[in-house]
């Protein structure tokens, strides 16, 4: 039986009329991921009732970091065909990579479809309003255009849009002051680069939105400010991960060691007494003590030079 892994909650009203006219509305719900660690979130929305009526959830992917909170949208829009009444909806979200292991559902909100308004003509209204809005465009077309120097609209993608890096058109590249940087999922995203106001983790090129800016993402730090608290620490100018976070080698670790258990941890005494220019070493996984060049300075390049020439000698 699959584990909740969020915590769905509605946020704002838990029950909507939609617009007469146009027959569409917005229910808002609150998402937060329950697990320890960070989460490829997949949502959607099922009507509990047959309705002639379309459920869009925005975002319908997201990745959460432990214990985040993100908001997830559902837009309706009903057809002519609707019948009028009330409707319940239900939000549900899951794991991607392991949706038969952790899925969520969260409340359920109701969508009401009011009884169309009475529809007049109104073509030379529109007729006028269109003719106005033709010579107020052309208007400021010629300002800005002329005047300005700005005939060329800005279409590069924007904040969370698709986007290639390398060997392309400026038109699929970001808009100023964003990278475009591959997600966990292996796709490209453009999110704003280091500095840039940010309200989310997942507006950053860094994943780490620090008191309303993001953070560095070339992973160097000035203190532990500019690392991710939930699982990272500043240590000799790079965030590394704290002792206890999975590790695949030492050098990602706050204290250079992972473990035979794939985790980064303190390293047992280094007793070994190493000759001159080396310095003891523990070796990752089996904790082995060995012997290391400490740093290759001119000292060291012409004391191992002229040892290999004595060892070819001596052969």
């Amino acid at each position: 039986m699959p584990i909740d892994l969020f915590i769905i909650v509605s946020k704002g009203k838990n029950q909507i009329a939609l617009d007469k006219a146009t027959r569409k509305g917005t229910l808002v719900f609150s998402v937060t991921n329950n697990l320890t660690r960070d989460v490829k979130m997949r949502a959607s929305a099922t009507a509990q009732k047959q309705v002639e009526a379309t459920l869009t959830v925005q975002p319908e992917n997201a990745v959460l970091r432990s214990k985040e909170t993100t908001s997830v949208s559902v837009d309706i829009a009903a057809t002519d065909k609707a019948a009028v009444g009330s409707y319940p909806i239900e939000l549900q979200a899951w794991d991607n990579e392991a949706p038969n292991e952790y899925s969520s559902k969260g409340p359920v909100a109701t969508f009401e479809v009011l009884p169309q308004e009475e529809r007049r003509s109104k073509w030379p209204w529109i007729l006028v309003v269109v003719g106005g809005l033709i010579v107020v465009g052309l208007g400021s077309w010629l300002l800005v255009c002329k005047v300005f120097k700005k005939c060329n609209a800005d279409t590069r993608p924007g904040l969370h849009l698709s986007c290639i890096t390398a060997g392309i058109p400026p038109a699929q590249q970001c808009k100023d002051k964003m990278k475009c940087v591959p997600l966990p999922s292996d796709e490209l995203e453009c999110r704003w680069q280091p500095g840039e106001p940010c309200s989310s983790h997942i507006d950053c090129s860094s994943f780490w939105c620090n008191s309303g800016k993001c953070s560095h993402d070339d992973g160097t730090c000035s203190n532990n400010d500019d690392c991710r608290p939930d699982a990272f620490v500043c240590a000799g100018g790079r965030c590394r991960k704290k002792n206890g976070q999975s590790c695949e080698q030492g050098s990602i670790c706050e204290e250079n060691f992972c473990d035979r258990g794939g985790h980064c941890a303190k390293p047992p005494p280094c007793t070994l007494q190493c000759p001159p220019l080396r310095k003891c070493h523990i070796r990752d996984r089996d904790g082995t003590p060995e012997c290391v060049i400490e740093r290759l300075t001119k000292e060291l390049f012409l004391f191992e030079t002229k040892v290999g020439r004595v060892r070819e000698i001596t052969q």
